[in-house]
């Protein structure tokens, strides 16, 4: 790491310090969304489901019998964000180009850890983690202290966004480039490494969401599945709907082929009005209840039966299937639009009004400022999810023909942090659940703003030892 005046970096962290109190006041209480608050719930319940997974009601259930206050999760989201930019432009001199350039992007995007959601503490920890791989190489001490902090930051992103699995695997085969001497092992190995242990933290999370924290089925595979099957419906004119969703009362068939889009269902799964039955009484529904629904809610048999239906209509026409999910993934990249610009969830100030705090939130001035700023570039590709993929193409192209030329494992490892948003983003592919929300994409954000510091590090400890025999 570079030496840099004590002074100067005395005034990186007075400065980060002041942006962080600064920030931190602009935006209490934070903002919290429909799902914020499921989770609230779970946490002062001690009831837990597997729709969101306990991972997030646990800490904020530990951060608030800590420190009494429900907005302890706000507090540390912001604190770790800060901590995330100051670790970032450590490297940077106070004067420098990069380091305001950072800072102000900083500043812009300080909507993200103000909004208490999983996807801000999953793209924090993980950033966190890629961060501390860049600071290490095979010969640092405390090697397994570093292993052990790893390994909580990957596998609590990973607990809180489980779809997130394939994504760790760079993740994982960067730390492994950096903490172990990878000369003796083949590419190959290194991967099957990496890829098992993945399988195993992913195992791990799973054994504390339903053996440990006994999380309740609430089927969110249903939602997907019936998105899939209303779509192979209406392209090819053959009905894959099946009885058991059909014979709902409330089903309607003409008002879900006339409000379907590929882009998501929520529109059909959880209306707006609030008249006819009640939910099945999950804490998922507990703020998406399934009044005037025209679908059933889901249960072990009903899973069952639109599973066999979903398999009968994605063998029969499988191209149709791609064609559904492909027109839907261009909604959700941005690629295609179905609403105006300020319909879409981009930079969420507002809280969810009905909540069991009646938190009433009361913008202050600098928070309009930053609302009307976030307005006006709404229309914009900054909240478009693709072009933040294609940053993380770019870098990671970018990075793998320089680790190539320079022999430098700093930037192998930069390299595989955006192959990791790049394989998180496309993933999505099978599983994204609606095309409003920004917040998906907080980690290709993170991990762009990770590449654009690299750029800047003149000195890199990480260098890839020569190999005795090719590969």
């Amino acid at each position: 790491m570079t030496n840099f005046p004590h002074n100067h970096q005395k005034l990186k962290l007075v400065t980060t310090a002041l942006l962080f109190i600064w920030t931190l006041f602009i935006f209490l209480p934070g903002t919290y969304g429909s799902d914020s608050w499921t989770w609230y719930t779970s946490m002062t319940t001690g009831i837990y489901e597997d729709w969101f997974g306990p991972g997030l009601p646990v800490i904020w259930h530990l951060l608030w019998s800590i420190t009494g206050s429900f907005l302890a999760l706000y507090l540390l989201q912001m604190l770790l964000y800060w901590v995330f930019v100051s670790f970032l432009t450590w490297n940077a001199r106070f004067f420098s180009l990069h380091y305001w350039v950072v800072m102000i992007l900083a500043v812009f995007l300080i909507f993200i850890p103000q909004y208490v959601t999983r996807d801000t503490l999953f793209a924090i920890f993980w950033s966190l983690a890629s961060l501390l791989l860049l600071n290490k190489n095979p010969g640092n001490k405390h090697k397994l202290l570093t292993v052990c902090i790893l390994a909580l930051l990957l596998g609590y992103g990973l607990w809180i966004r489980i779809n997130a699995l394939i994504a760790l695997i760079p993740i994982v085969l960067a730390a492994i480039i950096a903490l172990w001497d990878h000369s003796v092992m083949s590419l190959w190995k290194r991967l099957l490494l990496s890829a098992g242990i993945s399988l195993c933290l992913f195992v791990s999370v799973q054994f504390l969401t339903y053996k440990v924290f006994h999380a309740a089925s609430t089927y969110p595979a249903y939602k997907l599945k019936l998105l899939d099957i209303i779509g192979i419906t209406k392209l090819s004119g053959e009905n894959y709907l099946p009885r058991c969703v059909s014979d709902y009362p409330y089903f309607n068939r003409d008002s879900m082929m006339k409000n379907y889009t590929p882009a998501t269902i929520d529109n059909l799964y959880w209306p707006a009005n609030s008249n006819g039955p009640v939910g099945t009484g999950f804490i998922a529904m507990s703020f998406y209840p399934y009044a005037n629904s025209i679908i059933p809610p889901p249960d072990a048999m009903l899973y069952g039966c639109v599973n066999n239906s979903w398999k009968t209509a994605v063998k029969n026409h499988p191209l149709l299937y791609l064609q559904n999910r492909a027109s839907g993934f261009c909604y959700y990249l941005g690629i295609k639009k179905r609403l105006n610009s300020n319909e879409y969830n981009n930079a969420v100030l507002t809280s969810f009004p009905g909540n069991p705090l009646v938190l009433q939130k009361q913008p202050n001035y600098l928070q309009s400022r930053f609302g009307r700023l976030y307005r006006m570039l709404n229309a914009t590709f900054l909240f478009d999810p693709w072009f933040w993929l294609l940053l993380n193409i770019i870098a990671f192209i970018g990075f793998m023909y320089i680790s190539r030329k320079t022999g430098e494992a700093f930037w192998q490892i930069n390299a595989c942090i955006q192959l990791s948003g790049i394989i998180y983003t496309l993933s999505q592919f099978t599983v994204f659940q609606v095309d409003t929300d920004f917040r998906y994409s907080f980690w290709n954000v993170f991990a762009a703003l990770i590449a654009f510091s690299a750029l800047f590090v003149k000195k890199r400890n990480l260098q890839i030892p020569k190999p005795d025999v090719e590969e």
